[in-house]
């Protein structure tokens, strides 16, 4: 298990806040965002040394589906 996967992992394991869905939702969610900034090559990464340029990386990484367009309120 990768290193952050690992932390994030311990986080919400030590941090029971809502339901005992809403938990597992979020360690998968947490889960997932490990994984792929571990596929976007950021290594070595543990859980307090996330940054804004991070999360920014992920939402590029988002790409709309094909022939969509964002949705306005």
């Amino acid at each position: 298990m990768k290193n952050l996967n690992y932390q994030l992992k311990q986080l919400c394991r030590h941090n029971h806040d809502g339901r005992y869905a809403t938990q597992q939702n979020r360690e998968r969610m947490l889960s997932l965002l490990a994984d792929q900034l571990h596929a976007l090559s950021y290594r070595g990464l543990e859980a307090k040394s996330l940054k804004p340029k991070h999360v920014e990386a992920l939402h590029q990484n988002l790409a709309p589906p094909s022939g969509l367009e964002p949705a306005t309120h």
